[in-house]
């Protein structure tokens, strides 16, 4: 189900250009006699490193979104005519947010995991003990 969903048109073919949780899907319709529908272009949310709407010279508003190659290779820079550009920057921006916010919560768990052992030397034979110890495991000297 799209969480967002409009008529676009794509390099002038016209569709509907629909957005769930983490796609952008432009879909058209195809055939003469048998009318299927035919995904055009799906782009995952976590490729698209820039969203925003510009004006041709005749001052149509078009949505422009600009994909990381690596991630989605092929053409970087895709033009959709929607009839509100302002929104559909709004709704993308807003996903690209939440999935920025989730890989964040992900970073900060894996950094919260890590123990840190911190061993310091023995002043009597210099080797490395865990500070919590309080006697040298090599010596037998008092660590602190």
């Amino acid at each position: 189900m799209a969480s967002h969903a409009s008529p676009a048109k794509y390099g002038g073919v016209s569709g509907t250009l629909a957005f769930d949780r983490d796609t952008l899907t432009f879909t058209r319709m195809d055939g003469m006699l048998k009318k299927t529908m035919r995904v055009a272009v799906r782009i995952p949310l976590d490729a698209i490193v820039n969203v925003n709407m510009e004006s041709s010279f005749l001052g149509r508003k078009k949505l422009v979104i600009l994909t990381d190659s690596l991630k989605f290779p092929g053409i970087p820079r895709h033009e959709f005519e929607v009839p509100d550009p302002d929104q559909w920057v709004n709704v993308l921006q807003t996903g690209m947010y939440k999935i920025t916010e989730e890989e964040m919560k992900e970073e900060v768990k894996i950094v919260k995991e890590r123990e840190v052992i911190v061993k310091i030397p023995c002043r009597h034979c210099g080797t490395l003990n865990a500070i919590t110890e309080t006697a040298c495991s090599k010596c037998g000297a008092p660590v602190k």
